[in-house]
Formats: structure tokens, sequence, C-alpha cells
């Protein structure tokens, strides 16, 4: 929440994931079953992403997220050489997504999201989550 990201490399040599900010797919195995009833909201609030380029050639995105239950919201991203925001269905749980109010512009693709993964544009309303500070001076 309120990040400011910019000036990345993703998918070099040295790091291995795919956007500014990417929120990770699930464990769906039947050994990993028991976890699916567990509620699972990851929110990306209010964050800016910029100048995302020269890593892998799909590496570049601004945020990129699986199905998971995701709520990407009120984001402003650019300069991304692929994707504003990318929602990818590996591992995909099959869980609600929200993305909502986000600004995204000058990247090669505003916005790609698989078919399989459950979206609503609408707003999800006000995250019920206190931030935590523990990290903050």
């Amino acid at each position: 929440m309120n990040n400011k990201i910019h000036d990345i490399h993703p998918g070099t040599s040295e790091q291995y994931n795919q956007a500014g900010i990417t929120v990770e797919g699930g464990a769906n195995s039947l050994e990993h079953d028991y976890r699916l009833s567990e509620k699972r909201d990851v929110w990306v609030i209010n964050n800016t992403v910029w100048n995302v380029s020269n890593g892998y050639s799909d590496w570049n995105n601004g945020i990129m997220f699986f199905g998971t239950g995701v709520y990407i919201v009120n984001n402003t991203i650019y300069n991304c050489a692929n994707k504003g925001i990318y929602g990818n269905n590996w591992k995909n749980l099959g869980l609600q997504n929200y993305v909502y109010g986000n600004n995204i512009y000058q990247c090669s693709t505003i916005m790609d999201i698989y078919s399989e993964i459950k979206i609503s544009s609408s707003d999800p309303g006000k995250n019920p989550h206190s931030p935590q500070i523990w990290y903050q001076r």
C-alpha cells in the first residue's frame, strides 16, 4: 500500500519475478486442498509503478497476479514494456479477484487477464484490514 516502485528490470538472472509487484499463485494440489477453505485476500492499493523494462521479453509488467483472491485497487502504472496489469492462470484457486480504479498508461498492453480468472471490475469497498506498522519508524 502506497509504495513507489520504479526503474526495475524483472526476469534477469538475479531477479525471477515478472513485474514490479507480483502476487504469486496458491497451492492447489491434492496435498494442499485443506488450505482452499482459508480466506485469501491480498490488497494491492494506491501504489505507483513505473519504468519496468529490460528484463526477459514477457516479464516487464507493472502488476502481475494469479487467481488467488487479489484486490488491485487505485494503482498508477506507467511506462512498462509489457502489460500494466497481468492476470495469469498459474495455480489459480478460482477465488474472486477485483481490479478497480487503476490508472494505466504508456504500457505495451494496458491489461491482459486470462479468461479463467474470476474478475470483478466493481468497487470492492474499503480494505477491512489494518495496515501493518511494525516496520515503520
